[in-house]
């Protein structure tokens, strides 16, 4: 009877000594998983790798140990310049120049191999950085600049798919509203662009974690300094904001960077929100950009510019229903008044 008790003791030890080591075995092997995960999940057809799109590969500015995701209409076109300046080339390239990676000597993640980009994402020590805006803000300025005072890029993007599908119709419907914010609007279901495409999938989710700074437009000159005097270079030890940014910019060349005053290619798009939005166009910019809006990553103050309609769809905000309300005099003069805001005649 003592013997089979024995026995029995000793048995049921080895199975917990074997069942321990199983866990630790488990775990280890759970550990060094996601650790090789962590370390071989960027890919080659990630977008940060993607040479064809360098809107969506971040610049790199290895002096400095930067990285810089830039987003459309979110001031790139001047971090494309500054990173320019850091690299040592003069910041006098033309706006369409500035971001032709076949022209403006500058240096993309996209330019290393995969392992190589990866480990500077992943080292602690290198600036990841980014700026956002408020949708509110940034829609209408993508508006503003690719459908007003740079037309022929709305067409080109938008309309003249439809001469290629066969509908002129169509085409010539999209040519004589695109001037509408209202058609822009409903426009972006149907036509992806990046200058109009969520700021929250500018990273991807796996490597938002890696950025350590996040700037904001509607404060770009304090944030500008901010991350510049962070960076540091590795030849003589002087921080970006003393050798790039305190001064040098602006028409006289004597004005700090992304000063706001002192920025081209701005729209002032904050100073015509009430000119061109309606209740129904906010109600529709702050659904279709939800993401952006609640996005753990970065926050934007609220913009509330009328009472929001009590659902969306009261709105009948559709391309049939824009067809039925643009001949009216009411819209129509809207739109003379929206032309007469920008400029235009």
């Amino acid at each position: 009877m003592f013997q089979l008790r024995a026995l029995l003791e000793r048995r049921t030890k080895i199975f917990l000594v074997a069942a321990s080591l199983l866990v630790l075995c488990f775990v280890s092997f759970s550990n060094v998983y996601k650790a090789n995960r962590l370390l071989t999940h960027l890919q080659p057809e990630s977008q940060f790798m993607d040479a064809r799109w360098p809107d969506l590969t971040p610049i790199v500015v290895k002096d400095f140990k930067f990285i810089m995701v830039t987003i459309p209409k979110v001031g790139c076109t001047q971090w494309n310049r500054l990173a320019r300046v850091m690299m040592g080339e003069p910041h006098d390239l033309g706006h369409l120049e500035t971001h032709n990676p076949n022209l403006n000597g500058l240096s993309y993640l996209s330019d290393y191999s995969t392992s190589k980009a990866e480990s500077m994402l992943m080292d602690d020590t290198w600036t990841k950085a980014i700026f956002v805006r408020n949708p509110i803000d940034r829609i209408l300025s993508a508006f503003l600049d690719k459908s007003i005072y740079n037309a022929d890029y709305f067409d080109k993007v938008c309309c003249e798919p439809y001469l290629e599908e066969g509908d002129v119709n169509e085409y010539n419907f999209c040519r004589n509203y695109q001037h509408s914010f209202h058609y822009f609007l409903l426009r972006t279901e149907d036509c992806y662009n990046v200058h109009w495409d969520l700021q929250e999938r500018a990273v991807e989710l796996e490597w938002w974690s890696r950025i350590n700074f996040v700037g904001h437009i509607d404060n770009a000159k304090n944030d500008s300094e901010k991350l510049l005097k962070i960076l540091t270079s590795r030849k003589d030890g002087e921080t970006a904001w003393d050798k790039y940014g305190s001064t040098g910019w602006g028409v006289n060349h004597t004005s700090p960077f992304n000063e706001m005053e002192t920025v081209p290619h701005r729209t002032d798009a904050h100073e015509k929100l009430r000119e061109f939005y309606t209740a129904c166009t906010e109600a529709f910019v702050k659904e279709k950009w939800r993401e952006d809006f609640l996005s753990r990553h970065f926050h934007f103050d609220e913009i509330m510019l009328f009472d929001p309609p009590a659902n969306l769809e009261q709105c009948d905000f559709t391309l049939d229903n824009f067809k039925r309300i643009a001949e009216t005099e009411g819209f129509q003069a809207k739109m003379r008044s929206q032309r007469n805001a920008t400029g235009l005649q």
